[in-house]
């Protein structure tokens, strides 16, 4: 270790669509932030180069809209800023969760191409908040110029490597992304930047203590305004730096200057080249929240693949890109108000989810036109009363139309052999299982603002705090097609704020010998490729699992439910990822225990759609991706028989 000498301080706002004030609001406020800014960088010239005032401005898509909105003449004010280097923007558009697949990622980060046109520089992400990003981000960021990631996770129901370190992360292409681990993103709050309530007298040397196992001589401190989301560049943040330094120089501590993520990276790929690689999925804790709302997860994940659909049907490109960013926002990690679950009922949790529940049913939408303005000079027709999201023309229109759909995608399968079911499915297929706090509420889940961990078996030490019992009155239904199997399971729940969740559970009668998952337009294994301190618990998946069994393949596809766990469907499973032989999966349809953003409430009818397709001889990656791709919607509604094969 090296003793610490110098922090570099970034100073930024925190974006969060929603989380303090209602959506529609969140992008002005944001764009008077960047105001405040300009006008706060004058007089840099007679400032010392050391403690310049900078901004760091987290999320592209705001500068975007910034250019887009502001007249000539602020515009000018902005772009001689960063030309200066007093403000610079980072590459991340939002904050985004894993729901975003790579085109929706490479979509959204075309708006880079958008500031270069003018001038600005983009070199560093920043990701704040999320507890990781899917594996295509790593290729995503480095085709789009962007060659270093610093993450400021909020620790809190969450995890990942040690503060404060640096490692290279493999993408799928082989290539390195510069990653910077660091502290929470607005740590230097609690060195007294910015925070009325902490002297910086009183709290800096304990914040000193911290840096004795530092790897480098310096490192990036982040700080935001107070409270930390959605607040604006802070007009003391320099009389803050120059108290601690003459604190510093009278105590010995390493001093502070002002930075960009810019220098902080240039100085950074100089001193870490012998950083460790990993290679994998950085998988988010906190997608545990998506299964909140499954209905608009279910439409935001059903969007993208008819977004696909259009765009392999000879979709304009630019209006791709356009369907694309509805995506993309409609996917990003703010799902409610911050009283989203200590008042749910209360106005601004309601008009929060209402307006995220708006921003992915428009994206619905739009990927819904796509496609019928890519096949307007084919011979294909969609209903209008069947794309009117009437469930009950969909039960009279759903063969017809889904066959109107079919003729889109092609569907490659030449497997003629019929599936053994009876071989491969295990007993009590697609069970579900209503999971509920016996005490405690939210906080059975959450201990100390992390997961709880249960013990070897899978229970929790201190006692029953959780009940798992069958779901009351499931329907189950399945159809078999060839060589696939279709399950459509639905129930109802009253309506309820309570914690709780539902899984749905899929055991096999063997294990498998390969496991694999799509995370995004990326195959994973999550035995042995995933960086470490990400969430080992669920993942979130777009194409489904590929398993082998001997010689057999089988790709099972979660349509609605991207939250996945093996083997055991416990919060934290009992054994480690490069155990897991998936032998068991288990389908998280709906989960409320968080304790905020997310929605509280849960109710009313709710329908999951899998697949199964089976090959009698193994085939390639490539051939099961093609495959996927190939057939990428579901049947609706599922016609079946009850009981299982």
């Amino acid at each position: 270790m090296k003793k610490v000498w110098e922090l570099w301080v970034v100073h930024h706002s925190h974006t969060d669509w929603g989380y303090t004030t209602h959506q529609s609001r969140i992008e002005e406020v944001h764009l008077r932030f960047i105001d405040e800014a300009i006008r706060l960088c004058v007089g840099n010239e007679d400032r010392e180069a050391s403690l310049r005032y900078r901004w760091t401005c987290e999320s592209a898509w705001v500068v975007r809209e910034f250019l887009r909105q502001r007249p000539p003449g602020m515009r000018r004010k902005f772009l001689d800023c960063v030309s200066r280097g007093d403000i610079e923007v980072a590459a991340l558009p939002l904050q985004p969760t894993p729901l975003a697949d790579a085109r929706t990622i490479r979509a959204a980060l075309t708006i880079l191409d958008e500031l270069r046109a003018e001038g600005i520089p983009v070199v560093a992400a920043l990701g704040c908040d999320i507890n990781g990003l899917n594996w295509p981000w790593a290729d995503a960021l480095l085709d789009a110029g962007v060659a270093h990631l610093c993450m400021a996770m909020n620790f809190v129901c969450g995890g990942g490597l040690p503060r404060w370190s640096h490692f290279h992360w493999k993408a799928p292409s082989g290539r390195l992304l510069s990653c910077w681990q660091g502290t929470h993103y607005n740590h230097g709050a609690y060195w007294g930047l910015n925070h009325q309530a902490y002297a910086i007298s009183e709290v800096a040397q304990a914040r000193v203590k911290e840096l004795e196992k530092a790897p480098f001589e310096k490192l990036l401190l982040q700080v935001t305004n107070i409270p930390p989301d959605n607040m604006g560049p802070h007009p003391r943040y320099l009389q803050g730096l120059q108290e601690y330094n003459r604190l510093a120089t009278e105590h010995g501590w390493p001093l502070m200057r002002t930075s960009t993520l810019a220098e902080w990276t240039s100085w950074l790929a100089a001193h870490a080249k012998e950083s460790p690689v990993y290679q994998g999925d950085w998988t988010d804790w906190w997608a545990a929240g998506v299964a909140s709302t499954p209905r608009e997860t279910a439409a935001l994940m059903d969007a993208q693949r008819r977004a696909a659909l259009a765009e392999s049907n000879g979709l304009d490109p630019l209006r791709a890109i356009e369907v694309r960013k509805k995506i993309f926002l409609a996917a990003e990690h703010t799902w409610g108000a911050s009283t989203s679950v200590s008042a749910p009922y209360a106005m601004a949790a309601q008009a929060g989810l209402t307006a995220k529940q708006n921003l992915i049913y428009e994206a619905a939408y739009a990927a819904h036109e796509a496609v019928r303005a890519a096949v307007a000079d084919k011979a294909v027709v969609f209903d209008p009363r069947f794309e009117s999201f009437d469930p009950t023309w969909r039960a009279v229109a759903g063969a017809q139309q889904q066959k109107a759909y079919r003729s889109l995608a092609p569907v490659v399968d030449e497997t003629t052999e019929p599936p053994p079911w009876g071989e491969l499915l295990g007993k009590n297929f697609a069970h579900l299982l209503l999971e509920e706090p016996v005490c405690d509420g939210r906080s059975a889940w959450f201990e100390r603002g992390t997961f709880r961990q249960p013990d070897s078996a899978g229970q929790w030490a201190d006692g029953s705090k959780l009940k798992r019992t069958p779901l009351p009155d499931p329907k189950v239904a399945t159809q078999q097609e060839g060589s696939e199997l279709k399950v459509e399971v639905s129930f109802a729940l009253d309506l309820s704020a309570e914690p709780r969740s539902v899984y749905v559970v899929f055991p096999f009668a063997r294990k498998a010998e390969e496991i694999r998952v799509d995370v995004g337009g990326t195959w994973a294994d999550p035995r042995r490729e995933q960086i470490p301190g990400s969430c080992e618990n669920w993942w979130t998946l777009h194409h489904g699992v590929f398993l082998r069994f001997g010689q057999a393949g089988l790709l099972w596809t979660p349509w609605d439910a991207p939250l996945t766990m093996f083997d055991a469907p416990c919060p934290v499973p009992p054994k480690p990822p490069a155990d897991a032989s998936a032998s068991t999966l288990v389908s998280w349809a709906l989960n409320t225990y968080w304790f905020t953003n997310f929605s509280a409430l849960s109710g009313g009818d709710y329908r999951f759609r899998y697949r199964l397709k089976y090959w009698p001889s193994a085939p390639s990656l490539e051939a099961v991706d093609a495959y996927a791709r190939a057939n990428p919607l579901p049947e609706y509604p599922l016609v079946a028989s009850h009981g299982m094969p």
